[in-house]
């Protein structure tokens, strides 16, 4: 409910589990106004600049607390220059706790009139920004660019990662435990340096990329793997680490012993039959899903394609599996969502209410070896860009 400047959400809670008597009480929880997320600055200035927007008119209005600092804006053309009689000298230095705050330059209140596209760039001291205004017609000048993470770990080390697709953002990344960029000198290596994963039996060692959980309903997962043992290793996962996979979770396994390799999406598996590849040298294996449709690839090679069912198979509090997917025919434009970013190596681990006191298996799905050339993108590859990634030509 929205009450003035505040918005006020009432809940339940009880403090016992879904199946248990306890106490329950009403919660209220209240934040500001268009406040449930903010970009922060400390006692160094921090800027933050907006991508080409267009339409943008009339008076610039910010949601804003800097009631301990001060906020100013400068406003920047096509080419990023900022427009004359716009910047951080001709703006006003707001300090205040306020929900539609108007900024000025100088003795302008409103906008300029431009040609093109323009972007705002928020400075701020010891102040928080939630929101700004400029417009009813404002929007992006060119819709989101898709999600594409690369990484080749050539020029990287320890613990140092560089996404070489940048054109989304960077990704960061996470190094759990054991996993490093370490050189291999493997003549069928695709660069001088990849992750290393030794594996002591006993932690989770993954590698996790920040950003991943949003894969849509269309995407591709490909990596290069060199594989020290013979077992069944996690190449991609998001999974749990106990019990039977379910929906927001994936799986992308790879068994040099047997020879195969199977995604697992919203709790339903596609697997390729056994083909050697138990040799000790670097593989190239990738994944695709195309609004269910699901392919495998090995070293640039289909080797299954099948589709999966839309609809969600949700996991009970008793363990038990609810199947609520829809007729095999049917299609779904929410694509995968995952419960949490995605890890290589192994599975994500943790403790989980839905198991109480269960904690998950040690590390036998471990992936022990090497790993380079990680790609995900929110794309579906051809077949021919598939074959093309497993012939990079040495760096």
């Amino acid at each position: 409910m929205v009450e003035g400047d505040t918005i006020r959400i009432y809940y339940g809670g009880t403090n016992d589990y879904h199946t248990g008597g306890g106490k329950a009480a009403i919660g209220l929880a209240t934040l500001r106004k268009d406040g449930f997320a903010s970009l922060d600055a400390g006692s160094k200035m921090g800027t933050v600049t907006t991508r080409p927007l267009i339409g943008s008119e009339g008076e610039l209005h910010l949601n804003t607390n800097a009631s301990g600092g001060w906020v100013k804006v400068e406003m920047l053309d096509s080419a990023g220059n900022v427009i004359e009689g716009y910047g951080r000298d001709d703006c006003a230095s707001i300090s205040a706790d306020a929900m539609n705050q108007k900024i000025p330059w100088g003795s302008r209140s409103e906008l300029p009139e431009t040609k093109g596209s323009r972007r705002f760039r928020f400075l701020l001291v010891n102040a928080a920004l939630y929101s700004f205004m400029a417009g009813e017609k404002v929007e992006l000048e060119t819709p989101n660019p898709p999600l594409k993470v690369s990484f080749s770990f050539d020029e990287d080390e320890g613990t140092s990662t560089t996404d070489g697709a940048s054109n989304d953002g960077l990704q960061q990344t996470r190094f759990h435990n054991k996993v490093r960029v370490a050189p291999d000198s493997d003549p069928s290596a695709a660069g001088g340096s990849a992750l290393h994963f030794t594996g002591d039996g006993e932690t989770l060692d993954t590698f996790e990329i920040v950003g991943t959980s949003h894969l849509g309903t269309q995407f591709t997962l490909a990596a290069r793997m060199r594989s020290d043992e013979r077992g069944l290793a996690r190449l991609f996962s998001t999974h749990r680490g106990i019990g039977v996979p379910v929906s927001g979770e994936l799986i992308f396994d790879v068994n040099p012993s047997v020879g195969t390799l199977s995604l697992t999406l919203n709790g339903q598996r596609v697997q390729s039959r056994p083909r050697f590849f138990r040799d000790g040298r670097y593989h190239h294996f990738a994944a695709t899903h195309n609004r269910g449709e699901v392919k495998l690839y090995l070293d640039g090679n289909e080797v299954a394609s099948e589709r999966i069912r839309a609809g969600t198979m949700h996991l009970y509090y008793d363990d038990s599996i609810i199947d609520l997917r829809r007729a095999p025919d049917s299609s779904s434009e929410a694509g995968i969502h995952l419960a949490a970013d995605l890890r290589v190596g192994e599975d994500q681990g943790g403790r989980f209410i839905t198991y109480r006191d269960k904690v998950p298996a040690p590390p036998d799905n471990q992936l022990r070896g090497w790993v380079d050339d990680i790609l995900v993108v929110r794309r579906v590859l051809s077949a021919e860009e598939i074959a093309a990634l497993n012939n990079l030509p040495d760096r």
